[in-house]
């Protein structure tokens, strides 16, 4: 599970110091039954075609045992990122004509 969170809706028409993001992952170890939750901040530059400052911000070492709290964990952080301003969510569209899901997250979910 990944999706990066913004500020704006628009980031790859704004300028870099305006396109900051938090991407959260919700992954599963390999050979393993741990589940992970981590966050990468950093800036987006439309100009480079890649994040800036791409910085680890929450990879704790242990993990979940279950999926289930895994993501519990990933949808509190989501919503504390949306309670600071980053609600609008962008997901990789892997099959089909676009390239990312859109949502706009609600901070009071």
């Amino acid at each position: 599970m990944l999706e990066t969170l913004y500020k704006t809706k628009d980031p790859e028409t704004v300028p870099a110091e305006e396109a900051e993001y938090y991407e959260l992952i919700l992954d599963q170890a390999e050979h393993s039954a741990q589940y992970f939750v981590r966050e990468m901040h950093g800036w987006w530059s439309e100009e480079q075609k890649r994040p800036i400052n791409n910085l680890k911000t929450l990879s704790p070492e242990e993990g979940y045992p279950t999926w289930d709290e895994a993501h519990k964990r990933y949808l509190e952080q989501r919503l504390h990122r949306a309670g600071e301003g980053f609600v609008h969510s962008f997901s990789p569209h892997f099959y089909g004509e676009r390239k990312y899901e859109y949502k706009l997250v609600d901070p009071s979910d």
